[in-house]
């Protein structure tokens, strides 16, 4: 890969093709926010040529950027790594992106469960020091800090984590929290693991969770943390839901969020009649107990209780 520009900021992103549209959002909420030139590397584990085309189109609206889609085959690259049924191996994909822009000093990896609200150039600024990331820590409702901070926004200084030989450190530790059975957000829990209380604290600014942190006015990037109708595509009514919904219009994406959002919706209304209507944690169909366990579309799954 060339040498990235210095003058430029590099963003890294990582999503396989349900995703896709909400990278087109995390990047128009950068670019509506900055005027500095972005460079995007999107860590590409199965986009669509057709997403992928969708996601240049947000040129049409911000031309202070460019975009890289690099493949990345997590099964291949992260085999050795622990996987768990309900998350797939791309959570690791942050975990090459010192191998991918070696020369470049430092670099930021968002999730795209977020909004970014305030300039970007703020958080690449910030100063490292001699650490080797930058982390925003968990807090509670009252903002008090937790140990652990939160992996899904980083700032990395590549060549210390290179020199440091991390990639390798993320391996051992892998191995180690596995065999303790201690992995429940795997690529959280190793960086944690390896840093503990060796990385730059972030201000919080950096990582705001609306549902647990309701003033959120200084916020930087507020990040929709939890699934279901904790994400603004599915609940556009969460608090905070209108600064991700800001963005959608300025990507080619808008009719396609808005589908997504209006099948959540009326799943939900589905499951709730379903449930209010045969009180289905305790209802007996043919003697037996059932419960609703998930839905597909307008497809029902049961588990015998």
């Amino acid at each position: 890969m060339n040498t990235p520009n210095k003058s430029h900021i590099p963003v890294f992103l990582a999503s396989n093709d349900k995703f896709a549209p909400f990278v087109a959002t995390t990047m128009a909420s950068i670019l509506a926010n900055t005027q500095e030139y972005v460079d995007f590397y999107v860590l590409d584990s199965g986009i669509s040529e057709k997403n992928r085309q969708k996601i240049c189109d947000t040129r049409q609206y911000f031309d202070n950027f460019s975009v890289r889609f690099i493949p990345v085959d997590c099964d291949k690259e992260f085999g050795d790594l622990p996987r768990l049924k309900h998350i797939s191996r791309d959570m690791y994909s942050r975990f090459l992106i010192p191998d991918i822009l070696p020369d470049c000093e430092k670099a930021i990896y968002s999730d795209v469960d977020v909004a970014f609200v305030d300039d970007i150039k703020k958080l690449y600024n910030e100063d490292l020091g001699d650490k080797i990331i930058g982390a925003v820590p968990c807090y509670n409702e009252r903002l008090i800090p937790a140990k652990n901070f939160n992996s899904g926004l980083l700032l990395i200084n590549n060549c210390l984590w290179n020199l440091q030989n991390i990639s390798q450190q993320i391996k051992l530790t892998a191995a180690l929290l596995s065999g303790q059975n201690a992995l429940r957000l795997p690529d959280m829990d190793i960086l944690n693991r390896i840093f503990q209380d060796c990385y730059q604290q972030l201000d919080n600014c950096y990582c705001v969770i609306p549902k647990k942190i309701p003033e959120y006015s200084n916020a930087c990037i507020l990040h929709y943390c939890g699934g279901g109708n904790n994400k603004p595509w599915n609940n556009p009514d969460i608090l905070g839901g209108e600064a991700f919904w800001k963005y959608v219009p300025l990507t080619a994406f808008e009719k396609d969020i808005k589908d997504i959002c209006l099948r959540y919706q009326q799943s939900q209304k589905i499951k709730n009649f379903f449930h209010a209507f045969f009180n289905i944690h305790n209802r007996e169909i043919a003697g037996q107990k059932f419960k609703v366990v998930g839905l597909l579309g307008w497809e029902f799954k049961f588990r015998r209780k």
